[in-house]
């Protein structure tokens, strides 16, 4: 996706940017391996994570007002790759 330089991932992880309360939340539900991999299934379960944190009925992991989310779930070898963008309407 592009939000750090090759081979620097590593340090997003590290430095918490990617928490709860990070810069970046991700997988604020706990991701894939907290719902025992759907396969797939697992687009499905990312379009539901994004709209409860877009309508704010996330509960306990829910951001403070968010107003875009972005999915990306890659499929086979990681050979292709479906990105949506949701977006609240106001």
């Amino acid at each position: 996706m592009g939000y750090v330089a090759p081979s620097a991932g590593w340090k997003i992880g590290t430095e918490h940017w990617i928490g709860l309360n990070g810069v970046m939340p991700i997988n604020t539900m706990g991701g894939l391996k907290a719902r025992g991999f759907t396969g797939g299934a697992s687009g499905v379960y990312q379009a539901v994570e994004a709209v409860n944190q877009l309508l704010g009925i996330a509960g306990k992991n829910q951001l403070i007002d968010p107003q875009h989310a972005l999915i990306q779930c890659l499929g086979g070898p990681a050979s292709t790759a479906a990105t949506h963008i949701l977006s609240l309407e106001n």
